[in-house]
């Protein structure tokens, strides 16, 4: 490869270097804590399934063990509802038959729920801004059939069924890191109750001597919606280098300065060499030190050299390409060889075409 072309790859991969220290976002890192808030709907499938929708919201705790694998904590509420509608009424005799004459069936029947849930979730893409996962868990469900009037519904006499159960959690959901902190989410819970008395009546309940539905299922139970939360314990630091991210975006160089007043020609040909290279992996503790050994130099003409600027750029270079792109011994041999000759230089900056 000739110099003048392998130099201008050199320098294309330098300023992608830079873009990269100043704009790297989020991810879902590895031992930090936050706390947020969802609201949006709820649905449920039962005895009287319907079109009905209504709300449901959260607050919750979320823990990101390791990258890939959070806890989450969650305190909900909500209120499910359906219509008495004629078909509801001639499908189910059994329990239309319990309403007292002086208290009939209103237009709709409510039940208040709470749901206190903790579940594992796997995080798809841990290393992007947006980050999907998937979820599943346990938790706790109490609810309350009512009219609409908030008055018990017939069977809800405390005796009749339990209002309070295990369930299992269910779903899917993301995370949108608008800055390191702050998290735009959203989540669909689907619950498996394992009952059927969410909505107030089982239709596999024996009445009389009959059932109105010996085939019913359990109910469901889906809340969905978005929210926001907030990272509080846990500093970000995605590259694991001991820098804080909005410490490195604090030191990164501006766009006032030009990337080559902070690395001269030799510093960027050794990042291009270092990333180019396709066999024989070295492991990141090795090409680290000698990235920062060698291309830490302080003399240039009227621009000394930040040492955190050049740290930045060089470890930019080898985060986004080291898993993928390994480098050959004897390159990172050679690229020290090189560097070496620019410790010998102490009054005088280096030249362009000494590169």
């Amino acid at each position: 490869m000739k110099l003048g072309s392998f130099f201008k790859q050199s320098i294309a991969l330098a300023l992608c270097a830079w873009i990269l220290s100043l704009s790297a976002y989020a991810q879902s890192e590895g031992g930090r804590v936050g706390f947020g808030v969802s609201g949006g709907g709820v649905k449920y499938w039962g005895t009287f399934t319907d079109n009905q929708l209504w709300f449901a919201g959260d607050m919750f705790v979320r823990w990101n063990i390791i990258d890939q694998i959070s806890l989450q904590a969650s305190v909900g509420f909500g209120q499910m509802r359906y219509k008495n509608t004629d078909k509801a009424k001639m499908e189910n005799p059994n329990f239309y038959g319990l309403f007292p004459t002086d208290k009939q069936p209103q237009e709709k029947n409510f039940s208040r729920f709470n749901y206190y849930e903790t579940y594992l979730s796997w995080n798809i893409l841990p290393r992007e801004k947006f980050v999907p996962y998937i979820f599943g868990g346990l938790g706790v469900l109490d609810w309350n059939p009512t009219y609409q009037d908030g008055s018990a519904l017939p069977l809800n006499d405390g005796t009749s069924y339990e209002k309070r159960k295990m369930v299992i959690p269910v779903g899917l959901g993301y995370e949108l890191y608008l800055t390191d902190d702050l998290v735009f989410n959203g989540r669909g819970t689907l619950r498996l109750t394992g009952t059927g008395w969410i909505d107030g009546y089982d239709a596999r309940t024996t009445i009389n001597g009959k059932s109105d539905n010996s085939s019913d299922a359990d109910d469901l139970l889906l809340t969905f919606g978005a929210g926001f939360s907030y990272y509080v314990f846990g500093n970000a630091d995605y590259d694991n280098d001991g820098l804080t991210n909005s410490t490195e975006r604090e030191l990164a160089p501006t766009p006032k300065i030009p990337i080559l007043m902070a690395m001269d020609s030799l510093a960027v040909m050794k990042c291009a060499v270092i990333i180019q290279t396709r066999k024989n992996p070295i492991p990141t503790v090795i090409i680290l030190p000698i990235m920062q050994k060698y291309l830490i130099i302080k003399l240039h003409r009227n621009h000394p050299i930040p040492m955190a600027m050049v740290y930045l750029t060089a470890k930019k270079l080898l985060a986004k390409q080291i898993r993928n792109n390994p480098t050959q011994i004897w390159m990172v041999y050679l690229t020290a060889m090189k560097s070496a000759n620019i410790k010998q230089i102490r009054q005088k900056p280096i030249p362009m075409a000494t590169a």
